[in-house]
């Protein structure tokens, strides 16, 4: 394991900051962040300068980094482990300084979903897993005079830019060098898929991917994570369990069976190989599969997702083991009982990473 991260972490520059898999909305935004929106959507002004108390933390809001959906995820400042630091500068990461999710729940049922995302966090433990530092749900009153649940989740904070500026970053350097990012390719998706296994999580469907300063893979956000297998045996809950893939899937990565569920069948990891093999062709070409068939052929997204036709864009380079390209077919089977497994795709990625560091 020593020899492989070691391996890795010579085949990668620089670090990732919060990125989307399959799979969300990102939340790395940069510096002009719509920083006003929390107080278009909630009446309230901008957020920045806001204060929470999450235990013995008093946290003070920099920037906003991201949101999607009733989220927003800031960049805090613990006041008072700062000794005060009255003034809002620097707004950038340094001691002290963390990412604050701050959910706002307009519903009983989105208190629900947002203390599921705080048990989940709270089972997982592992150095590729965020950890969850802190959690509360706190009632506070809104302009009107009503009250409102928040639901507020700590993490350490990470920079350097999202998984699309790395890859095209990664891409660039692979045609000046006319080679191929094959090897970083599978090695994110090899550790992806065992970071999944060792958290016995089987779904992905929500997941960002983060680069440590020591290149490891970092899986993050899990407030989509469901439990598998899932058994459809009746039309409602087929219809149930496809607008839970609606509302949390993002559209380029859900599986076909995701799109027009069956009343009689069993979702299980299956789901998530699919995804992971859209994020391995992202990785090798800088698009998804699907938006790159919908718009060669002008139509619509889930018809090229259903079909499951996949192309390859004439500039990938030679470099690129014929053995990763058939990797990702296995995994975009349409058929889900002609997909590989978990442990059966993590067996494929590792021969296939033992290949190209020879």
């Amino acid at each position: 394991m020593q020899g492989w991260r070691e391996s890795l972490a010579a085949a990668t520059r620089g670090c990732w900051d919060t990125v989307s898999l399959t799979l969300g909305p990102q939340l790395s935004q940069g510096w002009n962040s719509l920083l006003d929106h929390l107080g278009s959507s909630t009446g309230a002004p901008s957020a920045v300068g806001q204060e929470y108390q999450l235990g013995v933390r008093r946290l003070r809001v920099l920037r906003q980094l991201g949101e999607g959906g009733y989220s927003f995820v800031y960049l805090v400042r613990d006041v008072a482990a700062a000794g005060g630091a009255g003034a809002l500068l620097p707004s950038a990461v340094g001691p002290h300084t963390f990412a604050l999710k701050r959910v706002l729940c307009g519903s009983e049922e989105q208190v629900r979903e947002a203390e599921h995302e705080v048990a989940v966090m709270k089972r997982l433990r592992h150095p590729c897993l965020l950890p969850l530092l802190d959690a509360a749900s706190q009632l506070h009153r809104t302009p009107d005079g009503s009250s409102r649940h928040i639901v507020l989740l700590l993490f350490p904070v990470y920079d350097g830019g999202n998984l699309h500026e790395f890859v095209q970053r990664l891409r660039q350097e692979a045609a000046a060098q006319q080679q191929q990012p094959a090897a970083c390719s599978a090695a994110v998706v090899q550790q992806a898929r065992r970071e999944a296994q060792r958290a016995h999580l089987r779904t992905l469907l929500h997941i960002f991917l983060q680069w440590r300063q020591q290149h490891e893979a970092v899986l993050m956000d899990f407030g989509s994570a469901r439990p598998m297998p899932v058994a459809v045996r009746s039309r409602s809950q087929a219809m149930a369990a496809q607008e839970d893939a609606e509302r949390h899937c993002t559209a380029p990565f859900r599986a076909p069976e995701l799109w027009d569920v069956p009343s009689s069948c069993t979702l299980d990891e299956r789901v998530d190989v699919w995804s992971l093999g859209c994020l391995l062709y992202f990785l090798l070409c800088g698009q998804s599969p699907f938006e790159r068939a919908a718009g060669e052929a002008g139509g619509s997204l889930m018809l090229a997702v259903v079909n499951g036709r996949v192309s390859w864009p004439d500039d990938m380079a030679p470099g690129c083991p014929e053995s990763l390209k058939q990797l990702v077919m296995r995994c975009l089977e349409t058929d889900p009982a002609s997909r590989p497994g978990v442990d059966d795709v993590a067996e494929q990625a590792d021969r296939i990473l033992a290949q190209l560091w020879l």
